[in-house]
Protein backbone atom coordinates (compact mmCIF):
# COMPACT_ATOMS: atom_id res chain seq x y z
CA UNK A 1 0.00 0.00 0.00
CA UNK A 2 1.12 3.66 -0.85
CA UNK A 3 -0.35 6.47 0.49
CA UNK A 4 1.73 9.55 -0.88
CA UNK A 5 1.52 13.44 -0.32
CA UNK A 6 3.25 16.07 -2.40
CA UNK A 7 2.61 19.51 -1.54
CA UNK A 8 3.61 21.61 -4.65
CA UNK A 9 2.91 25.25 -2.81
CA UNK A 10 0.66 26.74 -0.71
CA UNK A 11 -2.22 26.53 -3.11
CA UNK A 12 -1.91 22.83 -4.33
CA UNK A 13 -1.40 19.88 -2.72
CA UNK A 14 -1.89 16.00 -4.88
CA UNK A 15 -1.73 12.88 -3.13
CA UNK A 16 -2.51 9.33 -4.42
CA UNK A 17 -3.29 6.27 -2.39
CA UNK A 18 -2.88 2.36 -3.77
CA UNK A 19 -4.20 -0.25 -2.29
CA UNK A 20 -5.05 -3.42 -4.38
CA UNK A 21 -8.96 -2.25 -4.33
CA UNK A 22 -8.13 1.66 -3.93
CA UNK A 23 -6.25 3.84 -5.96
CA UNK A 24 -7.38 7.32 -6.11
CA UNK A 25 -5.79 10.81 -6.79
CA UNK A 26 -6.70 13.57 -4.55
CA UNK A 27 -6.03 17.49 -5.41
CA UNK A 28 -6.79 20.31 -3.10
CA UNK A 29 -6.74 23.93 -4.72
CA UNK A 30 -6.95 27.37 -3.04
CA UNK A 31 -7.63 29.58 -5.67
CA UNK A 32 -7.24 33.47 -4.69
CA UNK A 33 -9.19 34.27 -7.63
CA UNK A 34 -10.92 32.42 -10.44
CA UNK A 35 -12.26 33.82 -12.74
CA UNK A 36 -15.12 31.70 -14.97
CA UNK A 37 -15.88 33.81 -18.36
CA UNK A 38 -18.30 32.54 -21.01
CA UNK A 39 -21.59 32.86 -23.42
CA UNK A 40 -24.80 32.32 -21.83
CA UNK A 41 -28.30 32.15 -23.53
CA UNK A 42 -31.41 32.02 -21.19
CA UNK A 43 -35.05 32.02 -21.04
CA UNK A 44 -38.38 31.77 -18.94
CA UNK A 45 -39.12 32.80 -15.57
CA UNK A 46 -36.79 33.21 -12.87
CA UNK A 47 -38.14 31.73 -10.09
CA UNK A 48 -35.26 33.17 -7.94
CA UNK A 49 -36.35 36.84 -8.91
CA UNK A 50 -39.90 35.81 -6.89
CA UNK A 51 -41.73 39.00 -5.50
CA UNK A 52 -39.41 41.10 -6.75
CA UNK A 53 -41.31 42.41 -9.60
CA UNK A 54 -38.86 41.02 -12.37
CA UNK A 55 -39.52 37.20 -12.05
CA UNK A 56 -41.20 37.28 -15.49
CA UNK A 57 -40.33 36.75 -19.28
CA UNK A 58 -36.33 36.71 -18.62
CA UNK A 59 -34.66 36.28 -21.46
CA UNK A 60 -31.07 37.02 -22.80
CA UNK A 61 -27.60 36.13 -24.60
CA UNK A 62 -24.83 37.44 -24.16
CA UNK A 63 -21.44 37.45 -22.51
CA UNK A 64 -20.98 36.23 -18.77
CA UNK A 65 -18.47 36.62 -16.14
CA UNK A 66 -18.10 34.81 -12.41
CA UNK A 67 -15.15 36.48 -10.20
CA UNK A 68 -14.77 34.56 -7.07
CA UNK A 69 -12.35 35.27 -4.43
CA UNK A 70 -11.05 32.69 -2.42
CA UNK A 71 -11.98 29.33 -3.22
CA UNK A 72 -11.14 25.90 -2.46
CA UNK A 73 -11.69 23.01 -4.37
CA UNK A 74 -11.34 19.42 -3.46
CA UNK A 75 -11.15 16.71 -6.28
CA UNK A 76 -10.91 13.11 -5.45
CA UNK A 77 -10.14 11.42 -8.65
CA UNK A 78 -9.73 7.35 -8.81
CA UNK A 79 -8.07 5.76 -11.43
CA UNK A 80 -6.57 1.99 -13.05
CA UNK A 81 -3.20 1.82 -13.80
CA UNK A 82 -2.35 0.29 -17.15
CA UNK A 83 0.48 -0.12 -19.16
CA UNK A 84 0.79 0.95 -22.59
CA UNK A 85 2.56 -0.53 -25.66
CA UNK A 86 5.42 0.88 -25.05
CA UNK A 87 5.49 -0.66 -21.85
CA UNK A 88 5.37 1.41 -19.27
CA UNK A 89 2.61 2.11 -16.98
CA UNK A 90 0.59 4.73 -16.64
CA UNK A 91 -2.24 6.25 -15.25
CA UNK A 92 -6.02 6.10 -15.99
CA UNK A 93 -7.95 8.46 -14.42
CA UNK A 94 -12.02 7.17 -14.02
CA UNK A 95 -13.85 10.21 -15.22
CA UNK A 96 -17.32 8.54 -14.42
CA UNK A 97 -16.46 8.15 -10.24
CA UNK A 98 -14.88 11.37 -10.12
CA UNK A 99 -16.30 13.60 -7.00
CA UNK A 100 -16.09 16.78 -6.10
CA UNK A 101 -16.66 19.86 -3.22
CA UNK A 102 -15.62 23.46 -3.55
CA UNK A 103 -15.95 26.26 -0.71
CA UNK A 104 -16.15 29.95 -1.55
CA UNK A 105 -13.89 31.32 1.17
CA UNK A 106 -14.65 35.12 0.24
CA UNK A 107 -17.07 36.26 -2.21
CA UNK A 108 -18.40 35.85 -6.08
CA UNK A 109 -19.66 38.80 -8.31
CA UNK A 110 -21.19 38.23 -11.16
CA UNK A 111 -21.31 40.66 -14.61
CA UNK A 112 -23.06 39.89 -18.01
CA UNK A 113 -24.52 41.99 -20.60
CA UNK A 114 -28.05 41.83 -22.69
CA UNK A 115 -30.83 40.87 -20.49
CA UNK A 116 -34.13 41.62 -20.77
CA UNK A 117 -37.02 41.44 -19.28
CA UNK A 118 -39.71 41.61 -21.89
CA UNK A 119 -38.67 44.20 -24.47
CA UNK A 120 -36.86 46.24 -21.37
CA UNK A 121 -32.63 45.63 -20.75
CA UNK A 122 -32.75 44.95 -17.30
CA UNK A 123 -28.96 44.11 -16.70
CA UNK A 124 -28.03 46.67 -14.34
CA UNK A 125 -30.51 45.73 -12.13
CA UNK A 126 -30.27 42.08 -12.24
CA UNK A 127 -26.84 41.95 -11.96
CA UNK A 128 -26.83 43.85 -9.00
CA UNK A 129 -29.72 41.68 -7.47
CA UNK A 130 -27.26 38.75 -7.95
CA UNK A 131 -24.66 40.67 -6.67
CA UNK A 132 -26.48 41.17 -3.73
CA UNK A 133 -27.38 37.50 -3.25
CA UNK A 134 -24.64 35.68 -4.46
CA UNK A 135 -24.32 33.08 -1.91
CA UNK A 136 -28.00 31.95 -2.37
CA UNK A 137 -27.19 31.90 -5.80
CA UNK A 138 -23.74 29.55 -6.07
CA UNK A 139 -25.73 27.42 -3.49
CA UNK A 140 -28.25 26.78 -5.68
CA UNK A 141 -26.33 26.53 -9.11
CA UNK A 142 -22.97 26.90 -8.32
CA UNK A 143 -22.60 22.99 -9.11
CA UNK A 144 -23.81 23.64 -12.73
CA UNK A 145 -21.12 26.23 -13.15
CA UNK A 146 -17.97 23.88 -11.40
CA UNK A 147 -19.29 20.94 -13.26
CA UNK A 148 -18.11 22.56 -16.58
CA UNK A 149 -14.58 23.54 -15.00
CA UNK A 150 -14.48 19.72 -13.85
CA UNK A 151 -15.21 18.47 -17.24
CA UNK A 152 -11.86 21.03 -18.65
CA UNK A 153 -9.94 19.81 -15.54
CA UNK A 154 -11.00 15.46 -17.10
CA UNK A 155 -9.46 16.80 -20.40
CA UNK A 156 -6.43 18.40 -18.87
CA UNK A 157 -5.63 15.31 -16.60
CA UNK A 158 -6.22 12.52 -19.00
CA UNK A 159 -4.27 14.33 -21.59
CA UNK A 160 -1.26 14.46 -19.05
CA UNK A 161 -1.97 10.70 -17.76
CA UNK A 162 -2.22 9.63 -20.93
CA UNK A 163 1.63 11.29 -22.51
CA UNK A 164 3.34 11.30 -19.26
CA UNK A 165 4.10 7.47 -18.04
CA UNK A 166 3.80 7.14 -14.11
CA UNK A 167 7.88 6.19 -13.88
CA UNK A 168 8.32 10.07 -14.48
CA UNK A 169 6.83 10.85 -11.42
CA UNK A 170 6.42 8.13 -8.94
CA UNK A 171 9.54 5.95 -7.85
CA UNK A 172 8.19 2.73 -6.31
CA UNK A 173 6.99 -0.31 -8.95
CA UNK A 174 3.47 0.18 -9.59
CA UNK A 175 3.64 -3.17 -11.60
CA UNK A 176 1.76 -4.96 -8.79
CA UNK A 177 -1.13 -2.70 -9.43
CA UNK A 178 -1.72 -3.00 -13.07
CA UNK A 179 -5.17 -3.77 -14.27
Amino acid sequence: MYNVQYATNEHVSFSYHLEDSIKKASIRTLCDRLIIRGHYQMEGTGALFKGTGIENNIHGKGNGKIEIDKIEVHLEKPFRLVKHDDGDIYFKPQIEETTYNFNILGKAAFDADNIMIGENNATKDLVKFVNENWKTLMETFGKHFFDKAVDLVHIFTNKFFDNVAAKNFVLEDLSSYVN
